[in-house]
């Protein structure tokens, strides 16, 4: 660091937020002057238990149900709202994450907590649909029937194909 130069924040600095889960948000000391690249560090915070049960017992509906499945399955948000109904399966509780982190499909576990307001879920869905359908105003297969389909994996029954060519890949073509 040279005279005159603003100080860079560090892990250890929490001159800004005193107590916030970021630190090391400082500015460059005057008013006015913009932020310089990698002066502003900030560093994510890990939620204790206590923290996420207190956030998790605040929420209802649809967004306690994708909370639930961040932390019970350790999905990524964006893993989470992509998810599909033929993702799942609820015999072998199991569900699939398509284009994940690195492009990749993963099977991950999908939590006994969440199952019944999944289907919950699913069975309002479905309800929606079905009035939509009788008013004209959707077409289709209600995404809840998808269950039923080829895609619900049992005894027996092969895993569904990623959705994009795995072979393609791995030789380079695609």
């Amino acid at each position: 660091m040279t005279a005159g130069s603003p100080p860079r924040a560090g892990p250890g600095d929490r001159q800004a937020g005193k107590g916030s889960r970021h630190s090391g948000a400082t500015t460059s000391g005057s008013v006015g002057r913009p932020l310089q690249r990698g002066m502003l560090k900030l560093h994510p915070g890990v939620l204790s238990e206590g923290e996420v049960k207190a956030v998790r017992q605040r929420l209802e509906g649809v967004p306690a149900l994708v909370v639930g499945l961040l932390y019970g399955s350790g999905l990524r948000l964006m893993e989470a709202l992509r998810l599909r109904v033929k993702d799942l399966d609820f015999e072998r509780r199991e569900l699939l994450v398509r284009d994940g982190k690195g492009g990749k499909d993963r099977l991950t576990l999908l939590p006994q907590s969440q199952m019944a307001d999944l289907r919950q879920h699913l069975l309002e869905i479905r309800r929606l649909h079905q009035g939509d359908l009788a008013a004209g105003l959707a077409v289709g297969v209600s995404p809840a029937e998808t269950l039923a389909g080829s895609h619900n994996r049992g005894p027996g029954k092969t895993p569904p194909r990623p959705h994009r060519g795995a072979a393609s890949r791995e030789t380079g073509g695609g």
